[in-house]
């Protein structure tokens, strides 16, 4: 019923996963572009393997978090004997990876912003000990803001590629289980 289904959730879900694993090589470019361009360019030459080494692991998580998300969908159209567990299943990986997924960016955030502060210590001690300088601050709170909104956009999209199909496998699952 859902696996030959051209239109249903999983072939929308699956769909979603190609284009964002062919979309990844893109990614992994532009941001190895980006760290040696920003390094050069404000002089944070010294934590530029810090920095690249932080990137190349996110992708890497993000590329096997996305190749383990396309199995499972692959998996989901696979016709077994058990539908309902298999269904049930297959529903919580891809939950959980989406779990995973959100963490990691959390960690990446976290990362990023420590290479940052570490490599304009002393820039940062200075100002603090000799006055606040509020343009630093509004700066800061400036980016915060703007990775953490980043952020809930991320999963919003998230939410819209992949949520809404899962809550459509939810229902089935519900219809399955329910007695005639």
């Amino acid at each position: 019923m859902l696996t030959n289904q051209t239109d249903g959730p999983l072939a929308k879900m699956k769909r979603n996963a190609t284009r964002d694993l062919r979309f990844l090589l893109f990614v992994l470019i532009i941001n190895v572009g980006n760290v040696f361009s920003l390094t050069r360019r404000h002089g944070l030459v010294e934590v530029r393997p810090a920095l690249l080494a932080l990137v190349l692991v996110m992708v890497a998580f993000v590329a096997w978090n996305m190749i383990t998300q396309l199995r499972v969908v692959r998996q989901l159209q696979q016709d077994t004997g058990a539908v309902y567990q298999h269904l049930r299943t297959q529903i919580q990986r891809i939950r959980q990876l989406m779990h995973w997924r959100r963490w990691a960016g959390g960690v990446f955030l976290v990362g990023l912003i420590t290479i940052i502060f570490y490599s304009q210590r002393s820039q940062l001690w200075s100002t603090v000990l000799a006055s606040v300088n509020w343009r630093t601050v509004a700066l800061i709170v400036l980016v915060a803001a703007a990775l953490w909104v980043l952020f809930w956009v991320g999963e919003y999209k998230q939410q819209r590629r992949y949520g809404q199909y899962l809550d459509q496998l939810e229902t089935a699952l519900r219809e399955l289980q329910s007695p005639q």
